[in-house]
């Protein structure tokens, strides 16, 4: 998808502010991914590991009942990544720094 619409902004927005407390955390080839439900949509969210070495969240699919969807659209506030980081240590237990 290269245009993010308002809406979807504020979608993501709300999936990435659900992401800070979830508990669903699983690893797919070490990374770790999450469902979220929100709206008429699951979000699939992702942490990857960056070049420097850090974990960055971002959503990279949804499905609803039309189908399913590619999309990227990565976590802007520093203080909300670092939380979905926590998050997702605490539900693996496994530390992501």
């Amino acid at each position: 998808m290269s245009h993010i619409t308002d809406k979807e902004r504020a979608d993501a927005a709300a999936v990435f502010t659900a992401a800070t407390t979830a508990e669903g955390w699983h690893r797919v080839l070490g990374e770790p991914r999450i469902w979220i439900n929100h709206g008429s949509y699951q979000w699939l969210l992702d942490l990857a590991l960056t070049t420097a070495g850090t974990w960055t969240a971002a959503i990279v699919g949804r499905e609803g009942y039309g189908g399913s969807e590619y999309l990227t659209i990565q976590v802007t506030d520093p203080a909300v990544n670092a939380a979905i980081v926590k998050a997702a240590s605490d539900s693996l237990g496994i530390t992501y720094s």
